[in-house]
């Protein structure tokens, strides 16, 4: 979705950026419906792109 410009989330703008803006829009709820933090979010969406074997779009290498 993020790559594919479905969000409103430039795909240059960084995984700390879509973490935040699906922060605001609630999208990720805990079962008692609290937002998950940021930093949970940012961390399952480095944990996908890893696993996706995805390019980095600022050319950059990532960790490993």
């Amino acid at each position: 979705m993020y790559l594919k410009r479905y969000l409103e989330v430039a795909p240059t703008a960084g995984i700390t950026t879509l973490a935040k803006f699906l922060f605001e829009k609630k999208l990720f709820l805990t079962k008692s419906n609290k937002p998950i933090a940021i930093n949970t979010i940012r961390g399952e969406l480095t944990d996908l792109l890893k696993d996706m074997n995805c390019a980095n779009p600022r050319g950059k290498q990532n960790k490993k």
